[in-house]
């Protein structure tokens, strides 16, 4: 890594869950050995005034056993929600939805059309709406706004998933 006046090496391991144990997603951990190194102040500003992951939404077809292996992993009860379940992970959720559920939520979006077990959103925490609706309208990026101030960015214009900026 280029670093002012240096230059280092990051340092990581990496272990990645079984596909069985995390339903529809490439799940892993990472243990930083050099955090200073990766985690800079410089690396971390958004224009669009992100500050964390907040949820993400799959489309699964047994809701209650996926959630039941996210539970296992997060080591977090299950919680009931249209469709589904919510499992807890840590500030952020995972939402386990059926296809119906998806088709509700997500109704004329291409990411119901990709094979179940399938991750239907990201959504990201921002700090400043106005920041993040300036920062997509400077880049000419789509977006909705719910009645409740969030944005929603379709799978069309990011990379095959929804993007929720609450």
């Amino acid at each position: 890594v280029e670093l002012p006046g240096r230059t280092t090496e990051a340092r990581f391991t990496v272990f990645y869950f079984e596909a069985e144990a995390v339903p529809g997603l490439r799940l892993f951990l990472c243990q930083h050995y050099t955090r200073d190194v990766v985690w800079r102040p410089d690396y971390l500003g958004q224009a669009n005034s992100a500050t964390s992951l907040s949820q993400v939404t799959l489309a699964v077809d047994d809701p209650g056993a996926a959630a039941k292996a996210y539970g296992r992993v997060f080591g977090t009860t299950l919680q009931p929600c249209p469709g589904g379940f919510v499992v807890p992970a840590g500030p952020a959720r995972v939402r386990l939805i059926s296809g119906a559920q998806a088709a509700l939520d997500f109704a004329g979006d291409p990411v119901l059309s990709y094979r179940r077990p399938v991750p239907l959103t990201l959504g990201l925490a921002v700090s400043d709406r106005r920041a993040a609706r300036a920062a997509l309208d400077s880049r000419s990026v789509p977006f909705l706004e719910s009645a409740e101030g969030g944005l929603r960015i379709a799978s069309t214009h990011a990379n095959g998933v929804v993007i929720d900026l609450v």
